[in-house]
């Protein structure tokens, strides 16, 4: 069976600033942070690539290891289906939810979507993290205590 074609997805979750625990900023949390890519592949169809059929990848899970870098279960570089000529699909886009184990709500970082790059390119998944402009605040807004911004 011939392997699809894949991208190395490389990101350091410590480059995520922190999270503060009884007012200190910490990397605690972020090294049990679970992180899930999510493809826009239908599951309950199959693809087709070097003349057989696979089972597109919808959900792929991720950990973090010791330096912070994402690792698939085996411990290995994290690689997803990248867009290639010979599938039977086009247009792959993934999107990531960042889930971070911290005492209260559970806290997610969504990144993405983005398009799936070529076989065997690495993907520097900071660089897809959209940039957002934020309104400016309005003359009347205060801080949650009633003082004024």
């Amino acid at each position: 069976m011939t392997d699809l074609p894949s991208f190395t997805v490389d990101w350091n979750v410590f480059d995520i600033p922190g999270t503060v625990i009884a007012g200190e900023l910490t990397r605690q949390a972020l090294s049990k942070a679970r992180v899930v890519f999510t493809s826009n592949l239908v599951q309950t169809s199959l693809l087709r690539f070097g003349g057989d059929s696979h089972r597109p990848p919808h959900t792929v899970y991720a950990t973090i290891d010791g330096d912070g870098s994402l690792v698939d279960k085996d411990g290995s570089p994290l690689k997803l289906l990248a867009n290639d000529p010979g599938l039977s699909v086009t247009g792959i886009q993934w999107a990531a939810s960042v889930l971070l184990p911290v005492p209260g709500p559970l806290q997610e970082l969504l990144i993405g979507p983005f398009d799936a790059p070529v076989d065997g390119a690495t993907l520097q998944l900071s660089t897809v993290i959209q940039t957002v402009s934020l309104p400016p605040l309005e003359d009347n807004e205060y801080i949650i205590d009633g003082t004024p911004l």
